[in-house]
């Protein structure tokens, strides 16, 4: 009878730890671990167990950040973002450092406390940035230096409009290869896993990603780098004896006139410069490209001058027509 009454509380007691896990867990599916539980393939393991499996739980510290590069930046899988070596210290963004993304796409970097941040637009310094918010096309470049220990780090990035000049090539931030580059609708076969040079202008789509980290990123945009041209057929040699027109700028193109030091802006195609001088002309396309003319127009007679100059002299003949005829018709008494 003894036996067993101790067979059935050894029993029970067996029971009793084998639910511990499931009393642990609250609702919601969380686990609290204990240090004393052991793992059913490794009994000298003492720590966490993983509620599933039973087997030891893995470090969350190791598995939450991947290296993208050793040293410089890594990707926070839990909070979905860049992490930036910054010295002992770090900062977080949305994209990854040296990252090209199109128009429309919000750009956020985060710097902690004890840090401060120059942001450079183009070569020109932005006053007053939102770190948090940019979404203007430019080229960038954050400056990030820890105030105590002085350690410095910069930060690259490029929002890309739907037209440019510029883009010549394409590095990609490291950790990422390009999943497709079409040109014109046709995919292109990359040399390089993540580098791309642009050698041909047209119509790019180009996506490129991390799947480790499951991210990736699309840009689509035009490449134009064609100068735009004027045919100034009134001009040889920088040299015009009549009126120089305009009629063939190119539509959503501008110039930009200097004359004497004055300077305007033509939008029109239908300008004709008709004033002797000389004249200093850039013409801008929409991709930014521009070509710059110069030429002088001497001074030369137009139909309005021709016109001026006949009724002067019909106006000379008619006068003197009038006192020849009173000479020869003398008035009488």
């Amino acid at each position: 009878m003894v036996k067993r009454l101790e067979t059935a509380l050894l029993a029970c007691a067996l029971a009793w730890l084998l639910a511990l896990p499931a009393l642990a867990a609250p609702e919601g599916g969380t686990l609290e671990y204990e240090t004393f539980q052991l793992s059913q393939t490794d009994p000298s393991y003492s720590g966490p167990l993983d509620p599933l499996t039973g087997l030891p739980a893995e470090d969350d510290q190791e598995n939450r950040y991947y290296v993208l590069q050793e040293g410089l930046s890594s990707f926070d899988r839990e909070n979905r973002c860049y992490v930036n070596t910054l010295g002992s210290g770090s900062f977080t963004s949305s994209i990854p450092n040296g990252a090209v993304v199109s128009e429309g796409q919000t750009v956020s970097v985060t710097l902690p406390a004890g840090t401060t941040g120059t942001l450079y637009c183009g070569g020109e310094t932005v006053e007053n940035p939102d770190l948090a918010n940019i979404t203007q096309e430019g080229n960038y470049l954050l400056e990030v230096r820890n105030s105590s220990s002085g350690d410095s780090q910069s930060f690259s990035f490029r929002i890309l409009g739907e037209l440019t000049n510029s883009l010549r090539e394409l590095s990609l931030p490291g950790g990422f290869t390009f999943d497709f580059v079409h040109l014109n609708g046709e995919e292109l076969t990359t040399e390089y896993a993540n580098y791309l040079e642009l050698l041909e202008d047209g119509d790019y789509e180009i996506r490129w990603s991390c799947p480790d980290i499951a991210q990736s990123y699309s840009i689509s945009f035009t490449l134009d780098t064609q100068a735009p041209v004027l045919a100034l057929p009134e001009v040889t040699d920088g040299e015009a004896h009549s009126q120089v027109t305009l009629t063939d700028l190119e539509p959503d193109a501008y110039i930009l006139l200097d004359q004497d030091g004055e300077s305007s802006v033509i939008r029109s195609s239908d300008t004709v410069i008709q004033d002797a001088g000389t004249y200093r002309l850039t013409v801008y396309d929409q991709a930014g490209n521009s070509t710059e003319y110069e030429f002088t127009i001497h001074l030369y007679l137009n139909l309005s001058a021709i016109a001026a100059i006949g009724l002067i002299l019909a106006g000379l003949a008619a006068l003197y027509g009038y006192s020849r005829y009173i000479r020869t018709h003398p008035r009488v008494g």
